[in-house]
């Protein structure tokens, strides 16, 4: 998987890894594309936004925060082993 241009991003709410540099560090978030939809919520939601602490708390990536390259999320790991199969 490659760093594309944010602009060919999807904007259906599908969850994707967003980045940014800040003072020469490469940021990486989970993020998704709320679009303003009257109604629902205001002109200013629309935009990137990223998980706070779980899937209950988001941020608006704004400002210096404001992606400029996407790639898809990798597959989760497999499952992990059940607790019968741990050793002590």
């Amino acid at each position: 998987m490659e760093w594309q241009p944010i602009e060919t991003a999807p904007k259906d709410g599908t969850d994707i890894l967003v980045m940014y540099i800040h003072i020469s560090t490469q940021c990486v978030f989970n993020a998704f594309w709320i679009k303003h939809e009257e109604g629902l919520n205001e002109p200013e939601d629309e935009g990137w936004w990223s998980y706070v602490w779980s899937e209950v708390g988001r941020t608006l990536l704004t400002d210096k925060q404001t992606p400029t390259y996407w790639m898809p999320l990798p597959q989760p790991p497999e499952k992990e082993a059940s607790n019968a199969n741990f050793k002590r």
